[in-house]
């Protein structure tokens, strides 16, 4: 017969017991373990994979304009629509997500190239008079960008759109060369651009101007014998109109309404003094002006043709100031202002 003694018993168990610890210890902290460091694996790729974001959102770079349609297919006075011009200036592709003026969302999906230039489809705009507009584009990766012409401001008072500043872009399409731009206005040169050597991608300058007006842009190449050519025979300067306004859009009203009183202040005085004169001719009065004699002498309606005249005159000169000249201190409006109170002046003296 075998017998096991109660002292061996206890070792068994003791060793056992030991073996089920470190078990429980294993099967609990080796996933502990191997999950922290996959969590850290994780962690590690995704932070990997932003700084490659943040390198490519890096690389991005576009330059757009946003400049109005010259011509509104629909004829709706409300609505107007928006031309965008991109250029990808930068190493890698781009695709535009969204495009956005002031807080109206246009979505879009168009991919662009390095060095690629395109033009999106016309954006429509509900025209708000005095109302500025900020247009941005926004990239796939994050970027926003916003229009090299600045903010545009619509106002009726002006005939329509105009920017802050004034500018004329030149963009040359270019395979290789040296070139020189030069911007003349009234036999006064006042921009100028030289390349320091051959270029071999696309020329984009802004030249920036303080007036409105008619500017001539000369672009010459640089030809190894006959020197400097323009590119741009037979007319060798490109005439541009600069038609924007560099002012405060708020102005341009105030300025507006101001020389229409003004007129209107005009030719109610006129009329006045008008009635007054042929009432006290027809009574028998004597006409103390010699113009005004020698116009009703040969015809009476000729004195009131004159003040229309005069009035029509000050209207086109209002258009014209309004359209070239808003950001200059010309108180026009005073004129017809202290005219209409010297021919009130005229009524008070004949009625005394």
């Amino acid at each position: 017969m075998r017998t096991t003694s109660s002292s061996f018993r206890r070792g068994t168990s003791t060793v056992m017991g030991t073996l089920i610890f470190v078990g429980i210890i294993f099967t609990a902290f080796i996933p502990m373990l191997f999950v922290m460091r996959q969590a850290d694996t994780l962690h590690e790729i995704r932070k990997h994979e932003l700084g490659i974001l943040d390198q490519e959102r890096a690389r991005e770079e576009i330059n757009f304009y946003a400049y109005p349609l010259e011509e509104n297919p629909d004829e709706t006075p409300d609505q107007d629509e928006l031309i965008l011009s991109i250029k990808n200036e930068g190493s890698v592709p781009i695709k535009i997500v969204n495009v956005w003026i002031n807080d109206e969302e246009h979505p879009q999906e168009v991919n662009i190239k390095s060095m690629e230039t395109i033009i999106l489809d016309s954006l429509p705009v509900i025209l708000q008079d005095l109302t500025s507009y900020t247009v941005k584009v926004v990239t796939e990766k994050g970027n926003v960008f916003s229009s090299e012409a600045g903010i545009l401001y619509y106002s009726s008072s002006v005939d329509g759109w105009y920017t802050p500043s004034l500018g004329i872009c030149v963009h040359i399409d270019n395979f290789k060369g040296r070139y020189q731009i030069t911007i003349i206005k009234e036999a006064i040169i006042v921009g100028y651009y030289l390349s320091d050597h051959d270029e071999h991608v696309d020329i984009e300058e802004i030249f920036w101007v303080d007036l409105p007006g008619t500017y001539f842009v000369t672009i010459e190449k640089l030809d190894p014998v006959l020197g400097w050519v323009s590119v741009i025979p037979p007319y060798d300067a490109y005439s541009c109109l600069v038609a924007s306004f560099k002012a405060n859009h708020g102005r341009v009203r105030k300025w507006d309404i101001r020389m229409r009183l003004s007129l209107l202040f005009f030719a109610f005085c006129s009329a006045l003094d008008e009635l007054v004169t042929f009432r006290i001719l027809s009574l028998g009065g004597v006409e103390l002006n010699p113009r005004v004699a020698w116009l009703i002498s040969i015809n009476p309606l000729l004195y009131p043709l004159a003040d229309i005249a005069v009035i029509a005159i000050a209207y086109v000169v209002d258009r014209l100031l309004s359209k070239s000249l808003v950001d200059s201190l010309v108180g026009t409006w005073l004129i017809w202002t202290t005219t209409g109170i010297a021919r009130l002046l005229c009524v008070a003296l004949s009625l005394a």
